[in-house]
């Protein structure tokens, strides 16, 4: 017996993963690491912090845009 893909939900998953975790671990790492860094870029890190945690739910059709580039 196989299970059916569950891909739709896998970038609001990760995406609420960020969420979860932005106030508990990623946003007092980043102000350790980065003890000058802006509200401002702290917040722009948020953004990547998200782009960086659904790159890989785009897969083998987003790597194929490489080659028509």
């Amino acid at each position: 017996m196989r299970t059916a893909p569950a891909s739709a939900y896998s970038v609001l998953a990760h995406e609420a993963n960020v969420d979860a975790l932005w106030e508990p671990a990623i946003r007092p790492l980043l102000e350790r690491r980065f003890p000058r860094a802006t509200r401002e870029e702290i917040r722009d890190a948020r953004a990547y912090a998200y782009g960086g945690a659904v790159i890989q739910d785009l897969g083998r059709d987003f790597a194929a845009l490489r080659a028509v580039m």
